[in-house]
């Protein structure tokens, strides 16, 4: 009898083979058996242990990795735009509880596409150091514990600087820089004092940055205060690794959704003017979506070893030169 074995790392196991039809046929039907009961065992196995398995894709394909956010508690700025609703979907999906923010002049946006996947709003003002404080406050007592911050929420304008009130300039550095630290420092306040009850813990911050923030396409306030935003995160990760909290940064290109549609007049307009910017193409295509920043977001928060790291998602984008863009650059 000779003996076969698979090349797969999780299985070892003996293939038969005989000249018979009939054993032929038996050792099939316990090979396939053997197979398939191992990796009900092992799923069991990986279950326990705190792994997950993510399905990605149509052609079934699982990634195996472990999940240190189940069971912990987020708390997601701009949790009613389309990136910070997709973050909060594959967060919950990881098995965390959630509560994310939106402006106090401004209804609340509670759709099912928000709801599903939110466990309650919260009313913040971004430029507000008490509104700030007392969200981060109110969240971490109604969550029981806070183990995640991601900041999404941000502000820009369409006009260029130099037709740019200074008003609106000072606006947006307020939303998008000093708001954004003013967070950080209270949600990693918060964190510290969580881990000195549950030191085991999983506890990271995410940032939404740009690559408008990497490379200057059509300067302007948003421009520098994302560029501070990926600066900040580089400079803090060392203090903030004395206590066990990491904090990176995700840097999207354009973001294939209806509000940059609305930008260029239409979908098709659209996906003209960035499909040829963009080395990596999709059969069907659609540039980056907001589902492809939140699982890139959900990877860094869930890392154990990476902090200090600004990751880019622009299918290429910054790394095509020159880069062929219009005025509508966004």
């Amino acid at each position: 009898m000779k003996c076969v074995y698979s090349i797969n790392p999780y299985i070892l196991a003996e293939k038969p083979s005989f000249s018979h039809r009939r054993d032929v046929a038996e050792s099939s039907e316990l090979y396939c058996c053997f197979t398939w009961t191992f990796w009900l065992m092992f799923a069991i196995q990986m279950g326990c242990s705190g792994a997950y398995f993510t399905e990605r894709g149509r052609n079934g394909t699982f990634w195996l990795m472990k999940n240190r956010l189940d069971g912990g508690k987020a708390f997601i700025t701009g949790i009613d735009s389309a990136i910070g609703g997709a973050i909060a979907k594959e967060l919950k999906q990881a098995g965390m509880k959630i509560a994310g923010t939106h402006l106090p002049d401004v209804q609340a946006d509670r759709s099912p596409r928000v709801l599903l996947h939110t466990d309650f709003l919260l009313s913040m003002d971004q430029t507000d150091v008490d509104s700030i404080n007392d969200a981060v406050r109110v969240a971490r007592k109604r969550l029981g514990g806070l183990n995640v911050f991601v900041a999404v929420g941000s502000r820009q304008s369409p006009e260029s600087f130099l037709e740019t009130f200074p008003m609106e300039i000072a606006r947006q550095i307020d939303v998008n820089l000093k708001g954004n630290l003013l967070l950080v420092r209270a949600a990693a306040q918060a964190m510290i004092e969580c881990r000195t009850e549950k030191p085991n813990e999983h506890y990271s911050i995410g940032l939404m940055g740009s690559i408008r923030g990497r490379h200057s396409l059509k300067f302007d306030a948003y421009e520098a205060s994302k560029a501070g935003l990926h600066h900040m995160v580089a400079g803090l990760a060392a203090e903030f690794g004395e206590h066990g909290i990491s904090i990176n940064a995700v840097a999207p290109g354009t973001v294939d959704c209806p509000i940059e549609w609305q930008r260029y007049g239409s979908e098709v307009d659209y996906r003209r003017v960035w499909s040829g910017a963009t080395p990596l193409k999709r059969s069907d295509g659609s540039l980056a979506t907001p589902e492809d920043v939140a699982e890139t977001m959900a990877f860094l928060l869930n890392s154990g070893r990476i902090t200090g790291e600004t990751v880019v998602v622009d299918g290429g984008f910054n790394r095509k030169h020159p880069l062929p863009l219009d005025q509508h650059t966004s």
